[in-house]
């Protein structure tokens, strides 16, 4: 992703944050559940507030056990700077890129003068179970999700219940290292990689404390299509 045509190509919903990898759900002592909150359940479209120029929209549904997030984009952008790229070809009318040696995209475009358009879509599904679950804290619940090769790590979404409008879902800046409870890095080199044994209670302490604070999500109750 050294160019930022090359960015284009990823269509996000959620806004990037680092992922932080705990050696153990969080927090221990709140029972694993594996049904969505009733008061969850169901279908919005999504509108990134980030970037109002996107011509499309995602959209979220949420079952009993589970989430389904589509990211739909509509790409413009010059031929001339994707010919730049040596990661990004075209075969049989339709275009690829290459990320850590993994062929992706398959898009099929239209050129319009010198413009490339053509739609992404991105799909993320997870199924409540053994590898993902929630805990609930007074402040919502915690979304755990086990690493997708190492099961034993896992990484933390705080679903943010208090404002009875939304549903806010939020993550782990960089900068909320420092407000973590007691905890020790496995490795120089894999700092966001975390041993740490939190309570419900500091889950709390850190989650006031400024913790969890980028905003990935804002679903409106209000909004929601279908239950």
């Amino acid at each position: 992703m050294k160019h930022k045509y090359l960015i284009l190509l990823f269509p996000v919903v959620l806004l990037s944050c680092t992922v932080y990898y705990f050696n153990e759900p969080q927090p221990f002592d709140s029972e694993n559940i594996y049904k969505m909150p009733n008061k969850f359940i169901g279908s919005w479209y999504i509108k990134d507030s980030m970037d109002l120029t996107r011509e499309v929209f995602d959209s979220i549904s949420i079952g009993k056990d589970f989430y389904h997030l589509v990211s739909r984009d509509r790409i413009r952008e010059a031929k001339a700077n994707m010919d730049l790229d040596s990661s990004i070809f075209i075969l049989d009318n339709k275009l690829y890129y290459t990320e850590e040696g993994v062929l992706n995209g398959g898009y099929a475009f239209e050129l319009l003068n010198d413009t490339m358009i053509f739609n992404t879509v991105d799909n993320e599904f997870v199924q409540l179970g053994k590898r993902a679950f929630l805990k609930k804290i007074d402040y919502g619940y915690i979304l755990n999700t086990s690493h997708e090769k190492m099961i034993d790590w896992w990484s933390l979404k705080f679903i943010d219940t208090r404002d009875k409008v939304n549903i806010v879902v939020r993550c782990i800046n960089d900068k909320d290292v420092e407000k973590f409870p007691s905890y020790r890095v496995l490795g120089e080199e894999f700092n966001n990689y975390i041993k740490a044994r939190w309570s419900v209670d500091e889950m709390h302490v850190f989650i006031d404390e400024g913790g969890f604070s980028d905003t990935t999500l804002i679903l409106k109750y209000d909004k929601k299509l279908k239950k």
